[in-house]
């Protein structure tokens, strides 16, 4: 029977209450195409002496297992990746909060971040050099990285991030940055 051999093939299982008739179809299809997994059906045929219709039913059950099996480990990696990046925004999210708490503590230094970031909203063209400013005047930093192509590195509010350009750096400045700046409150 066995002609080739089978791979574990992407199938319709992609929740962790994934239909059990997909995967006998799946099993299915491979029998029929003779796509089967050789190892498997040639380990069964040897165990079952032989018998053609004893090893077709084992393999049919053995191999249905084997893809769930597969499908709930592959469920499960992405459950615990999930829950790693769930972790790292909540993470990220609490620093931001607490950056941004430090900052509203210091009256003359948010009059002075809205006076800039309001500046910025009514004439987006600020320079480099201003925009820097305002990025050490909260907190965070800007830095030229040396290797001649322009690339630069900011960071804000505990979050470091790396542009390949000063136009990638205006374009989350503008996105992030100043809509972050406006939004703290005096305490």
């Amino acid at each position: 029977m066995p002609t080739q051999s089978a791979s574990m093939p992407s199938i319709a299982l992609h929740s962790p209450a994934f239909d059990e008739d997909a995967v006998y179809e799946v099993v299915a299809n491979e029998m029929e195409s003779g796509k089967t997994d050789k190892g498997l059906w040639t380990r069964l045929f040897a165990e079952l002496d032989g018998d053609e219709k004893r090893t077709k039913i084992a393999y049919i059950k053995q191999r249905a297992e084997k893809l769930m099996a597969a499908e709930r480990h592959r469920v499960a990696e992405l459950e615990r990746q999930h829950a790693i990046e769930m972790a790292n925004v909540e993470r990220l999210s609490q620093q931001r909060d607490e950056a941004i708490s430090r900052l509203a503590l210091d009256e003359v230094k948010v009059m002075k971040i809205h006076k800039l970031a309001e500046q910025h909203m009514s004439n987006p063209r600020l320079t480099t050099d201003e925009k820097e400013q305002l990025l050490r005047l909260a907190g965070g930093g800007f830095a030229w990285v040396v290797d001649g192509y322009g690339k630069c590195t900011a960071t804000f509010l505990s979050e470091e991030r790396h542009f390949s350009s000063v136009k990638d750096f205006a374009t989350w400045f503008s996105s992030e940055v100043i809509p972050t700046l406006l939004a703290i409150k005096k305490v």
